[in-house]
Parts: C-alpha cells; sequence; structure tokens
C-alpha cells in the first residue's frame, strides 16, 4: 500500500475516488492553494511519474471539483465541478488535451449536471442533468450532447451511476411516489426497474456492473435492513452475503455487508463496506478466482469508512 499524498497547500487531506483500469492512473479530490481551507476541494489525477496532479475546475468556478472516474487507460477523466453563478455542480470531462472542460446540462438546465463514470474510450459520459423541471439520468457525448434516460413509471428524478465498458448497458436508481429503485438501462429496453430485497421498504441502488452488463452491485432493503445486493438477470436482485454463502460456501458468520460499491469487468472481484464480527465498519473484498472457491479479503482499518468509492476496471 502506498500514500498518495495530498494537492500542494490547503489543508490536508484527500481521497481517491477512482482508478483506470490497469491501476496506472488514480482520481479523486483533495485540498490545494486554489481550492483553500473548509471543504472546497479540487479534483486531481495520479499516476506514479507526476505524483498528484490538480485538474483545476471548470472556467468561472471556485475551485471546488471532484474527478470519480478514469476509464479505460485513464486518458480522459470525468467528475464535477462548479460555476460561481450557481452553487450547483455541473458535469465536466478532462482530457490531457482540452483540459477540464464543463458539459453544461439539457435545454433549460441551468448547467446543473453531474457526472460519474464513462465508457472505456470515454466517449460516452453517464451521470444526471437537469432540464429545468426536474434531474434525470442521462448520457452526454460530443455528438449528442446531454440526452435523458427518463424516470421509471410515477417518479420524479433519476441518477445513472455507472456504465458498461461498450457503453451499452447503464445502471443508476430512480426516486418517485415514496421509492427508490435500482434500474438496468439499454437502448433497445429502455430503463427497468431491477426490484427490490424482500420485506423492507422499497430503495434499492445500482452502484456498478461487470463489462457486459450482466453482473449489477449495489444496496437493497430487507426486512432485516439494509444490506449489499448483486443482480442478473437469471436470479434477479438478491442478498450477497447470502449468494456467498449459499452458493460459494464461504463463512460470513458475524459479517454484515452493507452496501457493495464496485465489482471487476469479469464479475468476480467485488468491493464495498460492512460491518465486521467485532461490531467495527470496515472494507472488504471479495475475490472469486474460480467458480467454486471464494475467498474474502478484508481491507482497511476498523472504524473505515467506504465511502462511495469504486475500483474501476475499464
Amino acid at each position: 500500500m502506498v500514500g498518495q499524498g495530498d494537492l500542494p497547500g490547503g489543508q490536508s487531506g484527500s481521497n481517491a475516488l477512482g482508478v483506470s483500469a490497469d491501476g496506472s492512473v488514480v482520481v479523486g479530490r483533495g485540498h490545494s492553494t486554489a481550492s483553500g481551507l473548509g471543504l472546497l476541494t479540487e479534483a486531481f489525477r495520479w499516476t506514479s511519474a507526476t505524483g498528484m496532479v490538480g485538474l483545476g475546475d471548470i472556467p468561472g468556478g471556485n475551485f471546488n471539483s471532484e474527478a470519480y472516474a478514469a476509464p479505460g487507460s485513464g486518458a480522459t477523466v470525468v467528475g464535477v465541478g462548479s460555476r460561481t453563478t450557481s452553487s450547483l455542480t455541473e458535469a465536466f470531462r478532462w482530457t490531457p488535451a482540452g483540459g477540464m472542460v464543463g458539459l453544461g446540462s439539457m435545454p433549460g438546465g441551468s448547467n446543473y449536471s453531474a457526472a460519474f463514470d464513462a465508457s472505456a474510450d470515454g466517449n460516452l459520459v453517464v451521470g444526471f442533468s437537469s432540464n429545468g423541471q426536474f434531474s434525470q439520468a442521462a448520457t452526454w457525448s460530443l455528438a449528442t450532447g446531454w440526452l435523458g434516460l427518463g424516470v421509471l413509471p410515477g417518479h420524479g428524478s433519476s441518477r445513472a451511476r455507472a456504465v458498461s465498458s461498450d457503453g451499452q448497458v447503464i445502471v443508476g436508481w430512480s426516486t418517485g411516489s415514496g421509492e427508490i429503485q435500482a434500474f438496468r438501462w439499454t437502448l433497445t429496453t429502455g430503463m427497468l426497474a431491477q426490484g427490490d430485497l424482500p420485506g423492507g421498504e422499497t430503495a434499492s441502488f445500482a452502484f456498478d456492473l461487470s463489462d457486459d452488463g450482466s453482473v449489477i452491485v449495489g444496496f437493497g432493503v430487507s426486512d432485516s435492513g439494509g444490506e449489499a445486493t448483486i443482480w442478473d438477470p437469471m436470479n434477479g436482485m438478491r442478498s450477497l452475503r447470502t449468494v456467498l454463502s449459499t452458493e460459494y460456501g464461504l463463512n460470513v458468520n458475524g459479517w454484515s455487508l452493507t452496501q457493495a460499491y464496485g465489482i471487476s469487468g469479469d464479475g468476480r472481484v467485488i468491493t464495498g463496506y460492512g460491518v465486521n464480527p467485532s461490531g467495527q465498519t470496515e472494507a472488504w473484498v471479495a475475490v472469486i478466482p474460480e467458480p467454486n472457491t471464494l475467498i474474502l479479503l478484508i481491507l482497511g482499518v476498523a472504524g473505515f469508512q467506504y465511502s462511495c468509492n469504486r475500483k474501476k476496471r475499464r
């Protein structure tokens, strides 16, 4: 394990929020001279050769930016920045040649948007955008600009959280009518609800997916409370803890797997956080090297919150 340091100036503190497919590029947020003191941060891109380099902010912003993903080779970075004309966030796309470029929003949206992921080639960005009436899951490309993906029936807003390597499958969640439901979107099917765990309130989130979009991980609520979930077309949404225990024979006694935030391209590595047998919050990684074996590796320090950071695999 190697610390990545912090940006020059500002108060100490940095968070890694995304990594390229080969692990050579890491992106996130840190405090810098430009971002100043307090809660403001500046997006960064890190490599072993350059160290941590601040990416600045959208022109006109107040240096409050965060980088969430560096898909594929890590040449393209996406995230959110700010503008002085509004306290709302605006999605950005960064490239070595063009620097940080704000992506605006759908017509009438007052530049309220966010970018959470992109296809492996960096050309299709996913997140959300406002159209002036409500915000919805959306995609952005140079050719089309923002295109809304809509919401589930009866809902009023949605968020796209991740996209498959080829840009064909998008996952996230839709909110409305007192419920939150995870969704899976393709051009053929449109937005389809993934359902929820049995019992409990209707609340589910899709955070990440395998390269081909066939396995999705996230969070759901059952009659015993919130827990990490796994979804596939054949079985639908299930408790990840139950799947690891019953299908792979893993001893997870004493563990509560709270949320699953990331999955590798081949679907064999799942990351998240939970509560260990000692009652402390701890990050975990479930590794499935072969169909009939599974190993649970515990990462991090007791009390560490695995905050919404996903290991990218594209």
